[in-house]
C-alpha cells in the first residue's frame, strides 16, 4: 500500500493491525491544528505518521512431554 493510498483504505489498513476505531478517532483528531486547509490531505497525511507497526502474527506455544501432578500421595503418621 503506498504512503499516500485513499484515506478509507489507509484506516482499514489501521484496523487490520489490531487498533480499535477508538484509538484511530483519537489518534485523527487529538491535537488538531487551529485551521485545516486540504481536510483529506491532513487526514492521509496523519493516517500515514501516525501508523502503529504490524503486531507479530500470533504463535501457539505447545508444551510437550509435561506431566500434570497425579493426586497427592497419603503418608501414613507413625503410630506409637
Amino acid at each position: 500500500m503506498t504512503a499516500w493510498a485513499e484515506p478509507g483504505s489507509s484506516a482499514a489498513e489501521w484496523l487490520a493491525r489490531g487498533v480499535s476505531t477508538g484509538h484511530l478517532i483519537h489518534a485523527l483528531t487529538s491535537g488538531l491544528p487551529d485551521a485545516v486547509k486540504v481536510p483529506s490531505g491532513f487526514v492521509r497525511r496523519r493516517l500515514h505518521d501516525k501508523k502503529p507497526p504490524r503486531l507479530p502474527a500470533h504463535t501457539t506455544t505447545v508444551a510437550i512431554g509435561v506431566v500434570s501432578p497425579g493426586p497427592a500421595l497419603k503418608t501414613s503418621a507413625g503410630t506409637s
